[in-house]
């Protein structure tokens, strides 16, 4: 088969007198930073095979600024293909030293982009009963190479850095340190770790970061310093993204740079989340363990235009105005006597287009339209959208009537009912449409409708 890119001898002319004077490829002949780019969509196996081409694919290869360390399959020695997690000790430690020996020479040359994605080893060994007394395999190493890796992307001077390990410790090892050097480093602007028995400890606060974007999952934080870390000395974030982390202390953020800020499913003992920021512009809370002892929400957001809001009430809440929000996602699951509580969270929404509320938020109100009219809501003259969850009790089709009756720029509202809705219900609302708003039954489960939800919330944030 002919060659797809020929090799041009140094004897041969072309047209006018034209010749080339050396040996090159169409690759060879790209600038340096075209070159990168073109690699930086190819995995650490793709780039590995190009480095063998030429002298000038291996300098490319050592020297290349984006490294993208993600192993989902690996190759057996038969050819067949394996899920990574299930690849024997053998092949996973030639991996290491492999990764070892690349970094190795690559020296000191600039790492702008460094991504690691590291599963934990599942293969279970026949006879393993008689192998219990036995050494664990190497495997129990695999977490102190990967933090050796980590450093050396500091020594390059790292700027994106993207871990993800579920390696774990045995159960009565204490937690790994995730290297505090990490913060110490000036061109990091970019920050994601997810590895489970994993403490963060908090950096020192003489450091000023350039972090911008900030997501911790699955890790300890050491305790609640390292917040009050960010608030001092990272003058430019604007993203944080914390899913399920453990913590000892309270989230307090002051910050007047940040944008976004997401906290999914955590623990912490003394449970509260206070924050402020004046840039802030969405704020996504999970809050859905019961936490034990007092607990409190305050936001000052007065920019905020996307609220999304899961899981259990706080004893204490404070949204303050919220006046530029467009849209709202409020999904809680409160108690009997939450509905005092409960109402205050309404008088925050100032201004509202589109509002979601689950079944659950009006179980405990009890409240007819004409309750709901006397509270003059500030946000029913700006609403456009409203999807409500109903299950079969009168309290949320109340709402809806009023809704119906006195939002004057309603355009489309969602009735997602879990149950066969009355017929008397449906008369009601039917009777109470007073505007050009068009009403939509659909049948659905509440499981299902939050998934749509939070798919169409991060679609809404990436849009805009």
């Amino acid at each position: 088969m002919e060659q797809k890119h020929k090799i041009l001898d140094s004897s041969s002319c072309e047209g006018e007198g034209r010749c080339r004077s050396r040996k090159e490829d169409r690759f060879s002949g790209l600038p340096d930073g075209v070159a990168y780019r073109i690699l930086s969509f190819l995995t650490i196996k793709d780039v590995t095979c190009f480095s063998i081409v030429s002298k000038r694919c291996r300098e490319l290869y050592l020297s290349t600024p984006s490294l993208d360390f993600d192993f989902k399959t690996t190759r057996t020695p038969s050819g067949e293909y394996k899920y990574f997690r299930e690849a024997t000790c053998e092949v996973r430690l030639n991996l290491l030293n492999s990764l070892d020996r690349f970094l190795l020479q690559r020296g000191d040359n600039k790492i702008e982009y460094f991504r690691l994605v590291w599963e934990s080893h599942s293969v279970v060994e026949e006879d393993s009963d008689d192998q219990r007394d036995e050494e664990p395999c190497f495997c129990v190493n695999e977490r102190f190479r990967i933090m050796t890796w980590i450093h050396n992307a500091l020594r390059c001077n790292v700027e994106v850095l993207d871990v993800k390990s579920d390696v774990d410790y045995f159960e009565d090892e204490p937690y790994a340190l995730f290297p505090s050097c990490v913060f110490l480093c000036a061109p990091l602007t970019s920050l994601a770790v997810e590895m489970n028995r994993t403490m963060v400890k908090t950096p020192s606060a003489a450091f000023s970061s350039n972090l911008v974007d900030l997501k911790l999952i699955n890790v300890e934080i050491e305790d609640e310093g390292f917040f009050k870390w960010i608030s001092c000395s990272c003058k430019f974030i604007k993203e944080i993204h914390l899913c399920h982390i453990r913590i000892t202390g309270n989230i307090i953020i002051k910050s007047s740079s940040l944008e976004k800020f997401e906290y999914l499913e955590g623990t912490f003992t003394r449970s509260h989340i206070d924050i402020s920021a004046e840039k802030l512009e969405v704020i996504n809370i999970d809050w859905t363990f019961q936490s034990p002892g007092d607990n409190s929400l305050n936001i000052f957001a007065p920019k905020l235009k996307y609220f999304e809001w899961r899981g259990y009430l706080m004893n204490q809440a404070n949204l303050g105005q919220l006046e530029c929000l467009e849209k709202a996602v409020i999904c809680l699951e409160p108690k009997a006597d939450d509905s005092d509580k409960l109402i205050k969270h309404f008088y925050s929404l100032r201004r509202v287009e589109l509002l979601v509320l689950n079944a659950a938020t009006f179980k405990v109100s009890g409240f007819d339209k004409e309750y709901w009219k006397l509270q003059n809501l500030d946000f029913i003259d700006q609403i456009k959208e409203v999807t409500i969850v109903l299950d079969g009790s009168s309290n949320g089709i109340e709402f809806a009537r009023y809704i119906l009756e006195n939002a004057k720029n309603l355009e489309q509202i969602y009735l997602q009912h879990l149950l066969d809705l009355p017929d008397d219900a449906i008369q009601k609302l039917n009777e109470s449409k007073m505007s050009r708003a068009t009403v939509n039954f659909e049948e659905d489960s509440e499981e299902d409708y939050e998934e749509d939800s939070e798919e169409d919330f991060e679609e809404d944030i990436e849009e805009d």
